[in-house]
């Protein structure tokens, strides 16, 4: 089988914590453009399914390059998931691109992002704060947290303690309160509009319950008319893991083709 990659074990420091991942460099002359992945709430820089890696070295096979980052007590990485915030987490992808733009051999006018879940919501959050990004590619992406309002309610009166750490417990990992108090005030309304030259692909899973079809109804809405070209999949049988197969294969597919096209 023909090498079309090296990797290397990347660690960053942000706010004092070491943060780990993995560049993974296409074998062709440089620069080259390059991707960074934002996984979503307490995931980290493989992916379930390994998607992650996959698309990394298919990305790699297009002659990108991609790193998959561990954010802040996430994976590999140092810190307390306690003390997790979004402006973290957003932190935490700037410093990203912040590596990606000083190495030699990736060329910073042609940097791409893919958010997940959350990651998605921190992908166009730092795409608005960076100005870096010239693609953008969004997995089931969060759009708010509105959806929630009446548990956040309930979190900020409830007194049962056994009640409000269930509240604050998602996938069995318990996020801080300013977490939340962040999450809700969340507008990517306000900041959608500011991205509207750049190229974005959504895909979104139609049985996802943990991010409702609704998100992606949203992100249509403040797409209409952008300058940047659109692409939105609905995916008829996937989950929000892009569980089955097919429509799994479909996924990184279409990601490697967009950045491929937007990027080159």
């Amino acid at each position: 089988m023909k090498k079309t990659e090296t990797r290397e074990a990347v660690v960053l420091i942000n706010k004092g914590d070491k943060l780990f991942g993995i560049l993974h460099r296409p074998l062709v002359n440089a620069p080259y453009p390059a991707v960074l992945i934002c996984h979503g709430f307490g995931g980290d820089k493989l992916g379930r399914n390994r998607l992650y890696l996959i698309l990394a070295q298919e990305l790699a096979e297009a002659g990108i390059a991609t790193l998959r980052l561990d954010f802040h007590a996430c994976g590999d990485s140092e810190g307390d998931f306690n003390k997790t915030t979004v402006d973290g987490l957003v932190s935490d992808a700037e410093v990203a691109i912040q590596f990606l733009k000083q190495d030699s051999q990736i060329d910073s006018e042609r940097l791409g992002v893919l958010g997940r879940s959350l990651g998605g919501a921190v992908a166009v959050l730092a795409a608005n704060r960076s100005k870096a990004f010239k693609s953008i590619v969004l997995w089931a992406p969060f759009f708010s947290a509105e959806s929630w309002r009446e548990q956040w309610k309930l979190l900020q009166t409830t007194q049962d303690a056994v009640k409000k750490a269930e509240l604050m417990t998602i996938n069995g990992k318990k996020a801080s309160y300013d977490f939340y108090e962040q999450l809700f005030e969340i507008r990517l309304d306000k900041v959608l509009p500011n991205l509207q030259n750049i190229p974005l692909l959504h895909i979104q899973g139609k049985n996802d319950a943990t991010i409702l079809e609704s998100h992606a109804q949203n992100y249509q809405v403040y797409r209409q008319g952008a300058s940047g070209k659109s692409k939105f999949i609905l995916l008829p049988n996937s989950d929000h893991d892009f569980s089955h197969l097919v429509e799994q294969r479909l996924s990184i597919d279409e990601t490697v083709a967009w950045f491929k096209q937007t990027l080159n």
